[in-house]
Formats: C-alpha cells, structure tokens, sequence
C-alpha cells in the first residue's frame, strides 16, 4: 500500500507524540483514511502487537488494510464487547476506533471500565470523525481510557466538570429538575488537549464530492395516521388479532417510550408488548423505495428489527456484508444504522437510502459519509425516505442542530452555532409525494 502524503506526514507525527505523551488523538474527518494511518503510526513506532479495538461490522476493512500495508508487528482485531476476555500483556499498543463512542457522561459504561483496565500502561491512539458529537463533556471519559489523560488528576466526573463545565439545571419527564453538564468549556478543554490531537479535513485530503441530502416525503395508510394520533394523544394504541380475538396493546411509559413508538410507526411497523419482534403495519416506505430506484444498486439503513423484516420481503437478493455487496452486482445492502455507520465502506452503491432516522447526531454525520470517498467526482447522494406526517421531520431538524458541535472541531475547535445555515440546508431539501399501500 502506498501512503497518500497527507497520511505519511499525519503517521510520522503521530508516532512522535504516541512517544512523547503516550497517547494520540486522531481526529480526521470521515473516509480520509484514519484507519489506515493509525496502523502506520504503529508502524513507524516499531511495535510488536497491536490491539486494534473497533466494531464488529468494521473488522473486515480493517484487515485488508493492515494486509496491503503489510507492517511488521502482529494485529489483533476486535470488537469492544470482547475487552473483558484479552489478557493486557499480550499488547503494547492499543488502538481505539470509534472512540466517540466511550462519551457518555456523567457516568462511565461498563464497556469504558473494562477498555480502561485493558489499556493500563500501553500507549492509545485514539480514533474519530466525530470526537465528541454533542459536547465537549464527553471528551472525559474517553481519554480516562488512557492513564496518560490529561485530566487524570480529576478523579470522576463531577470534579472534573466543576472546573471545566457550566453545570445547569434541566427539567425531565414529569417536571424533575437534574444537572446538565453539556455546556462544557471549549477553549479551555482545547488547551489542555491540543498537543496531542491531530485534526484533518476533508477539504485537506481533496475531497471534491459533497453529499447531495434528498428527503423523499411518502404518504402513509390512514391506519398508521390513527395509531399514530392514538399514541401522541391517549399514550395507548390497542389492537384487536382477528383470529383468536386476543387484544395487543403497545404502552407508552414516559416521553422517550413516545418518540420511540412515534418513529417506529411512522415508518409503518410497531412493537407491541406481546410480540417483541414488531408488527408490520404499512409497506408504503419499502414500495416507495423499490419503485423509486428501480434498476440502482443501493444500500438501505433501517433502525428497528421490524423494518428489516420488512426491507427483506421486498429486496429478497440482499445481504448485510460491505465485501459482498461491493462485489456483487444485483444485490442491495441491508443495514442497521447504529452497526454499520461507522467504518463501513459502501462505495459501489448508485444511492444510499436511509428507511428511518436515528435520535443521534453521530448517526446522522456518519451515515451521510458512506456515500464519500475521495476520488469519487461529482455530488454523492444520500436519500431520507420520511412519512409525510409522521416524527421524521422534527427528529431530522433536531439531529442537523446538533451537528454544528462536530463541525466546529474542523473549523476552529470552538464550540459555534450557526442556526441559520443548517435551516437553509433543510428548506433547500426536495419533496416528492408519494400514495400509500395496503398494510400487511
């Protein structure tokens, strides 16, 4: 494998500040190649075992990237979910992909406690796109990974947020009033961070395409407009199997519970207490799509188990592999957004179609960049499939707020907003109606 310059420069770098302060953050902007580089960066610091942590549906790449680049020392590839089972001897680096993903706060998961134990004493490089998608708070946790953090000195969360944080009181549910700690100090963090972070933009690494976003609006059956006003008004949709005469209901227990069954409706399937797979209630979305991009190779993201039942009856030569999709003709690509938006390479696909749309800024972000890569010429289209008068809208304009966090870290490292420039992006989106279909 031959370098590009800019990932030679970034991966003689890197290796200097692996040595100098035991950890590295690669914060490179989605499909410039930080895989690749970070494997470099290993490289040039004349490791012997490499422990390459990331997730499942990424370690496909990741091999073939590390084959062509064909280093000297010894790679081990897996997904976090197996940190509690490696021995920490057996590595002397350790390299941390998606590492965004360890930023909840104030409280570590259990996932961050095991990675933390297995990283004691090795050197980290640490691996985004998306560094922390919606707050600077989120940094703390994820550099605690290393016992080189700069804030290891705060020894929870609540100290550090005391001086790095502007703690406010927020109303939840039923009108409790707890502490958010998102409005964290940018400038601040940054100074003590900066030293070992290396940033890189698209607009460095030549990319030319630009994501061309298309919302496709489809008109849904009237049995998902009630449920869907049964749920927002009464919190309670019962349903009636005609067979046995047996009554379902689907409960709503709380304003996230709402948005959930909201979404899930509104792309026409719906759990139900009883049948924890889901009902299918509408194909209006999955028709849509087949009539749509007749005779395109595309690659469709669903969120909920129900829709993929669903997405499968009508794509019948599908398949959930990025290697076999990328070699095959005539199949589509059928994806869960919180597995696949992450280090998936998608690029043989004429359209990326997303069937439903995830709560999280990071989803947003991630999944539009499966349709980059760089030598691709020309804009890179990316299809959000709503109902017409479901939630979608509403979540899809909260998500686009949201994402200014990433993009300032490419811009100046400061927290901004710039309302105004996301909601042209939205007005600027198109329409297209479409009928409903019979439910199932």
């Amino acid at each position: 494998m031959i370098l590009r310059d800019y990932q030679k420069d970034i991966a003689h770098r890197g290796a200097l500040t692996l040595l100098n302060h035991g950890l590295l953050c690669l914060f490179m902007e989605v499909r410039t190649g930080k895989t690749v580089t970070a494997l470099a960066v290993a490289k040039g610091n004349g490791y012997k075992s490499v422990l390459f942590m990331t997730k499942k549906k990424a370690i496909a790449s990741i091999e073939a990237d590390y084959k062509l680049l064909n280093p000297d020392y010894k790679l081990h590839i897996t997904n976090f979910e197996q940190a509690g089972k490696l021995t920490p001897n057996d590595y002397d680096h350790i390299i941390i992909d998606e590492c965004h993903s360890f930023g909840a706060f104030p409280k570590p998961s259990q996932r961050t406690i095991a990675v933390r134990k297995l990283c004691i004493g090795k050197p980290v490089t640490f691996l985004s796109g998306t560094p922390s998608p919606e707050s600077y708070s989120q940094l703390y946790h994820m550099l605690s990974l290393s016992q080189w953090s700069p804030f290891k000195q705060y020894t929870n969360f609540y100290k550090w947020a005391n001086h790095f944080v502007n703690v406010k009181k927020k109303r939840i549910g039923g009108g409790m009033l707890i502490n958010d700690y998102s409005e964290a100090n940018g400038d601040l963090i940054w100074k003590h961070i900066k030293h070992f972070c290396i940033m890189f933009t698209q607009e460095q690494a030549g990319f030319v395409a630009q994501v061309d976003e298309i919302v496709l609006d489809v008109e849904m059956s009237e049995e998902v407009k009630a449920i869907y006003r049964s749920l927002e008004k009464d919190k309670l949709y019962i349903r009636q199997i005609p067979i046995s005469g047996r009554e379902i209901n689907a409960t709503v227990n709380g304003g996230g519970d709402l948005i959930n069954k909201l979404a899930q409706i509104s792309s026409g399937t719906l759990l139900f207490d009883e049948e924890q797979n889901g009902v299918i209630i509408d194909w209006s979305k999955a028709q849509f799509i087949v009539s749509y991009f007749i005779g395109k190779k595309i690659a469709i993201f669903y969120r909920y188990r129900a829709e993929l039942e669903l997405l499968k009856a009508f794509f019948p030569k599908w398949t959930d592999s990025p290697e076999t999709f990328n070699a095959n003709t005539g199949l589509t690509f059928l994806g869960q957004i919180q597995s696949v938006r992450e280090g998936v390479n998608l690029s043989t696909a004429d359209a990326l179609v997303a069937y439903n749309i995830d709560f999280s800024a990071t989803s947003y972000f991630q999944l539009k960049a499966r349709a980059q890569y760089k030598d691709r010429k020309g804009t890179a289209p990316f299809y959000w499939i709503f109902s017409k008068h479901g939630i979608e809208r509403k979540v899809y304009q909260a998500v686009i707020n949201k994402t200014n966090f990433t993009y300032s870290y490419y811009r100046d490292h400061v927290r901004k907003q710039n309302t105004n420039q996301d909601q042209k992006r939205i007005n600027q989106t198109r329409l297209v109606g479409y009928p409903a279909s019979s439910g199932i």
